[in-house]
């Protein structure tokens, strides 16, 4: 972010994971915006996909683009549609973000210190109220499991949880990274002995 908004600078091929992300967030935040539903939401992603598309293929027209560009773009909101009417399927289980929404893409900010002037800022994704309290969540989009060692003293979350208490006036309960792996649930593979793999790096689900 810092490279690109502040200084410049772009990537030297088109950025599919940044698409992805992009996507997949507007996805969501059109799913919990509409109470969980699922249409509404790929309707949000359909109109920012779209767009998105649009700026890649301004911004990398040329043999870059023609080379493959477009078909990772293409192929990448292929990927992120599909990731939201899971995420949907999932949202039905037991391990559901429970709670009321109370707060969407909201861009907080609070001065620090005046001199030198120091501003935190941060836009959070989805504030949950629940019977325990005020639920700060984050969601990231990952290409495999990530290791979240250290999340306690997490900088991003820290800070996401302090800005919601300077300006909301309460402090929240916790928070969380609600983590959507760039990858579609397939079957187990089946051995040689015909025997389903218990290989836990696989992607699939217990339903599968």
């Amino acid at each position: 972010w810092l490279w690109s908004s502040r200084h410049r600078h772009r990537p030297r091929t088109p950025n599919i994971p940044y698409l992805v992300g992009t996507v997949v967030h507007a996805g969501l935040e059109s799913y919990y915006r509409n109470d969980r539903q699922l249409e509404p939401a790929l309707a949000g992603f359909d109109l920012v996909a779209a767009r998105e598309y649009t700026a890649f293929e301004s911004q990398w027209s040329g043999q870059l683009w023609d080379a493959g560009g477009q078909i990772e773009a293409a192929e990448g909101i292929d990927l992120g549609r599909q990731m939201i009417q899971n995420y949907a399927i999932f949202d039905q289980g037991p391990n559901r973000l429970e709670g009321d929404v109370i707060g969407l893409e909201e861009v907080l900010t609070y001065d620090l210190c005046t001199s030198p002037h120091i501003v935190l800022s941060g836009r959070i994704d989805l504030r949950l109220q629940r019977h325990d309290g005020m639920w700060v969540n984050d969601h990231k989009t990952a290409k495999s499991h990530p290791n979240f060692a250290g999340l306690d003293v997490d900088d991003q979350l820290t800070g996401y949880m302090f800005l919601v208490w300077k300006n909301h006036g309460v402090i929240p309960r916790g928070a969380l990274y609600n983590v959507l792996l760039k990858a579609i649930p397939a079957s187990p593979r089946v051995l040689k002995s015909r025997e389903l793999s218990k290989d836990k790096s696989q992607k699939t689900t217990h339903e599968l």
